[in-house]
């Protein structure tokens, strides 16, 4: 994977499969995440909205960035030698974003 903005490339340390499945499914799992912890706990949806919707693909333990990185921009699969974003499925960006930003801090 590429993080930017140093645009270092690091193996992962998570397989391809798990890679992908995260970046089909992360954001929404963020969703899920924030209406579940919305009906539980106030303190858990400051926590989860903090840093606001995920648009890129993280992981702290199996795609660590490196110091001054801010986020994984490209992965690449050896198997199929292909390069793709790493902009989670279903993401927004821009006034989307901070539109459903600020629904979730209210």
């Amino acid at each position: 994977y590429c993080s930017m903005p140093s645009g270092r490339w690091q193996a992962a340390r998570f397989s391809a499969s798990v890679v992908q499945q995260l970046l089909g499914a992360q954001f929404e799992r963020y969703l899920q995440h924030v209406a579940h912890a919305a009906a539980d706990c106030a303190a858990a949806v400051r926590r989860l909205v903090l840093k606001g919707p995920p648009v890129w693909l993280s992981d702290p333990n199996g795609l660590p960035l490196p110091e001054g990185d801010t986020h994984i921009e490209r992965v690449w699969f050896c198997n199929g030698n292909q390069t793709l974003s790493a902009k989670l499925k279903g993401a927004l960006e821009g006034e989307e974003r901070e539109e459903l930003w600020d629904s979730q801090k209210a």
